[in-house]
């Protein structure tokens, strides 16, 4: 590899930025607590004013919609932004935004009567969590894309297990904790004051640490003086750059296929978990839900640690393919229960998802930690996290009507069938299996040599294949 390239891949990372991250990690932490606490609260509060009308699953799944929306109409833009502007501004606002998003909602409903303001409460509820999806549009990339810039190349795949490891068992204690004040009689609002507490704390470590830019491209000038290129690509240039980096990496683009229609058919699953305990269940299903999330935690927490027993992973195409057939079993579990079978078979569903989710994850996220630049992760990220999910949306509001119409059982078995074919299919007939094991290769274009010592500059990154 030429020093030139070696200028620009070279990371900034030390033990010095990764003590600083991880103190911004722990704080990001206590966040990701008050969130899960939110998160199951407003679906009670959801679930408890709609419970009763005739088309609550058409209300329910089309709040989910309409609040989702935004923030995956943003990814497309985030990326971009998020390369070009200070990434610690940029998760400094997202997270205060948030947080007064929180406190106002609070405020409505203390001293207002929002609370039993049949359909403001819905209306306004909706509304605020919008813009709480729309700050995690910046957010979520932003903080993406700061991991390789503050964590050492060799720690990363190390640090992804220990990520889910840990946030996993926040997210086993939020639930639990949201279902502990429900039972203690408080009200939505009052919770809602865990979300903007954790978000105060998260707030403080961000503030003190120094995060690094990513490194540019540059070229010489006559007198060996590196000079930053003056002109700046349009946003588009580089939407599509970092659309074409991601393409590069070979069985990516058949991987999206998947995720896209694993993402759209899935929908139903996450929109109307609620509905279906209430269902199934009747008035104890909140203390069920919170054991089935354990259930899913838990099993995110045996995948981290089962994730970190390794620094690298040759196999990456096996652990995502495998592990997406592991939440198709699930599926059909899952449905299983809406004919009549035990609870437990959900609480199995639910560890399957855990596992697949956090081997998944922590995989997919290695790959594009080890293969992209760090000055183009941004607009990488926000490409990845916007075609995930960019179906997302209208897959939720159709799933309300459809589970009206079909049952919730039925949807759910249609769904898992469907699944099981789709994705054996696309493991045979496409290079999806390929994905993980090629090397990602990046050129920049040639520069005209109109001046005396110009070059031609070449990056090769390390093959994704671990040793």
């Amino acid at each position: 590899m030429s020093s030139e390239s070696n200028n620009i891949m070279e990371s900034s990372a030390s033990k010095s930025t990764m003590t600083q991250f991880i103190l911004f990690w722990i704080g990001q932490l206590f966040s990701i607590f008050g969130s899960s606490v939110v998160f199951f609260s407003v679906l009670w509060f959801f679930t408890n004013i709609t419970g009763g009308m005739e088309n609550q699953g058409t209300i329910f799944t089309s709040v989910s919609a309409i609040v989702t929306i935004p923030g995956v109409i943003i990814m497309f833009l985030s990326g971009v932004l998020i390369d070009r502007w200070n990434r610690k501004k940029i998760i400094l606002w997202a997270d205060s935004i948030q947080a007064f998003m929180s406190l106002l909602l609070v405020v409505l409903f203390l001293f207002f009567g929002l609370e039993n303001s049949w359909p403001w409460n819905l209306i306004i509820v909706t509304g605020i969590f919008m813009i709480r999806q729309t700050c995690q549009s910046f957010h979520r990339p932003a903080i993406m894309a700061i991991i390789p810039l503050m964590i050492p190349k060799d720690k990363i795949s190390r640090f992804n297990g220990m990520n889910q490891f840990i946030g996993s068992a926040l997210m086993i204690a939020g639930p639990f904790f949201a279902n502990f004040l429900i039972g203690l009689n408080l009200s939505f609002s009052q919770i809602l004051w865990v979300d903007v507490i954790t978000f105060a704390i998260a707030l403080i470590p961000t503030i003190f640490i120094k995060i690094p830019s990513p490194k540019k491209e540059v070229k010489e000038g006559q007198e060996g003086e590196q000079k930053p290129e003056e002109k700046k690509p349009s946003y588009f240039q580089e939407f599509k750059e970092g659309f074409r980096t991601i393409m590069d990496i070979k069985g990516m683009a058949a991987l999206f296929i998947v995720i896209i229609v694993l993402n759209f058919i899935s929908a139903p699953f996450n929109s109307l978990q609620y509905i279906y305990f209430q269902q199934i269940l009747g008035p104890i299903y909140t203390t069920e839900l919170a054991i089935n999330g354990v259930f899913f935690q838990v099993a995110i927490f045996i995948g981290a640690g089962l994730m970190m027993l390794k620094k690298k992973w040759k196999r990456k195409s096996l652990l995502i393919i495998g592990s997406q057939f592991l939440s198709i079993i699930a599926y059909f579990l899952y449905a299983f229960v809406g004919f009549g079978n035990p609870i437990w078979f959900i609480y199995i569903s639910s560890a399957l998802v855990g596992i697949y989710a956090s081997i998944y994850n922590t995989t997919y996220q290695t790959i594009f930690h080890e293969t992209i630049p760090p000055d183009k992760l941004g607009r990488v990220f926000s490409v990845d996290f916007a075609i995930s999910f960019v179906l997302g949306p209208i897959a939720t509001f159709v799933s309300g009507p459809l589970a009206d119409w079909l049952g919730l059982q039925n949807l759910y078995m249609g769904i898992a069938i469907f699944a099981a074919l789709f994705l054996t299919l696309m493991t045979i007939l496409s290079d999806y299996r390929h994905v993980g094991k090629d090397t990602l290769e990046i050129t920049v274009p040639e520069i005209p040599e109109t001046k005396e010592g110009e070059v031609k500059i070449n990056i090769e990154l390390d093959t994704v294949e671990s040793v």
